[in-house]
């Protein structure tokens, strides 16, 4: 835009023609003469020619924190003003149009709106950029971020013990509060026949609590699934299937049941590969496993007489001690017979059962009958167990009574059980002392 510079006379008599006020004349006056080349300023006379100037005002730095002002829209005249960027001076004509005088409205001064303009832009590129890095920050990258836990109060990976064939084999809950001891895997019934059943012992081992076995507790055993026919647990828990077996707690204090099981295991194995137990406290269920239990009786192993007597046979726990003291005809119950003699010893006191049946085997490898047995003194033929407590280190003496004596060309025996059992409320594995090589008393 051209500019047309004039001496001042004439240019205040310009000025003042176009009806401007006083105030404004000046102004515009300042503005006019601060413009171009000051040399052109030295002639004011009237014939003075008239000479014109193309001024160029350099855009205002906005320093480096600055945010860009969005480009105006074209006729919009938000060019005019030294703040708003590139621009030039316009003719007084124009100036006296965009002067609204003294009374126009806050804000509609050209450099105030470029201002307000620039921040109120500043202000939504601020807005949108924290907007944007906000979203991009509670955004889940690798799925590690924003995940919620499972409601499902099951533990997913249940802690699993390995008994390692050993009873009796302890595991707790996730949380430690609760330990359960298993102490037997055999069949239900005294001599080992029968569905399976499990013996255990639970625990608080904290705090005061009540605590229930799910009838959704399984084995697994080479393949096979066994599942609960019916659950005893405390002594308040009556006998058939149910949903599940509750007792309370205290803390420390043991509280025993058992778990049968529908069918035995199938093949008699000497483990089974797993118990999943569950457990439901205050309404959360809590999973323990138990892997390589040990089924059957107590692993001890036979004794070897090696053709003497007496002879001693020791439980896996090393707390009790069977001793063949003599192996000799009698006449017993209106015959003769074959009678073998035995005492018992316990660290601990205890009541014993002597079982129908036992096992004694001749060295021409025939089996011969059981006739009879004795209990501390009492006699039976039936198949009524015998029962009798004992102390602690009290003797107990017993006796097995076969129908028939071995050839006499080959006295002795290579083999001889005793059915000898503890009657406990947590069953431990039943014994199986068995004696090898066994001679006749001289």
């Amino acid at each position: 835009m051209q500019i047309t510079r004039h001496p001042e006379s004439s240019l205040l008599v310009l000025l003042k023609r176009t009806g401007l006020s006083p105030g404004n004349t000046a102004l515009a006056a300042l503005l006019l003469l601060g413009c171009g080349d000051p040399d052109l300023d030295t002639d004011t006379g009237p014939s003075a020619d008239i000479m014109t100037d193309t001024v160029s005002v350099p855009a205002r730095d906005p320093g480096p924190e600055a945010a860009p002002a969005p480009a105006p829209a074209p006729g919009s005249g938000s060019g005019s003003g030294s703040g708003s960027g590139s621009g030039s001076v316009s003719d007084p004509a124009q100036d006296s149009a965009l002067d609204s005088g003294p009374d126009s409205a806050p804000g509609s001064n050209s450099d105030s709106n470029a201002d307000s303009n620039a921040d109120s832009n500043a202000d939504a590129t601020t807005g949108l950029t924290t907007d944007s890095s906000a979203g991009t920050l509670f955004e889940p990258q690798d799925g590690s971020v924003g995940t919620t836990a499972s409601s499902d109060s099951t533990a997913q990976n249940p802690s699993v013990q390995d008994c390692r064939a050993t009873l009796p084999c302890r595991a707790s809950t996730p949380d430690g509060a609760v330990t359960v001891t298993v102490s037997a895997a055999d069949g239900m019934a005294q001599d080992g026949s029968g569905p399976l059943r499990i013996d255990f012992a639970a625990v608080a081992m904290t705090r005061d609590t009540t605590m229930a076995i799910d009838s959704t507790t399984v084995v697994n055993s080479n393949g096979q699934v066994l599942s609960i026919a019916a659950l005893a647990f405390g002594g308040s828990t009556p006998a058939g299937i149910r949903d599940e077996a509750e007792s309370a707690l205290t803390a420390g204090l043991a509280v025993n049941g058992h778990l049968l099981f529908d069918v035995a295991p199938a093949g008699n194995p000497a483990t089974l590969d797993r118990l999943t137990l569950e457990l439901t406290e205050l309404g959360v269920t809590h999973t323990i496993g138990f892997a390589h239990i040990p089924y059957g009786p107590d692993p001890a192993p036979a004794t070897d007489c090696e053709e003497r007597l007496p002879c001693q046979w020791q439980s896996g726990e090393a707390d009790v001690t069977l001793t063949l003291e003599a192996i000799a005809p009698l006449y017993w119950n209106r015959g003769h017979r074959t009678t073998i003699d035995w005492s018992l010893s316990s660290t601990s006191a205890m009541t014993l059962l002597s079982l129908p049946g036992g096992q004694a085997i001749a060295r021409d490898g025939e089996s011969k009958e059981v006739y009879g047995r004795e209990l501390a003194g009492t006699g039976s033929r039936d198949d009524v167990p015998l029962t009798h407590a004992v102390s602690a280190f009290e003797p107990l003496n017993g006796r097995l009574v076969l129908r028939r004596p071995p050839d006499e060309d080959q006295p002795g025996f290579t083999r001889i059980e005793l059915p000898l059992r503890q009657q406990l409320a947590l069953r431990k594995p039943r014994w199986r002392p068995a004696f090898l090589n066994v001679p006749l008393s001289p």
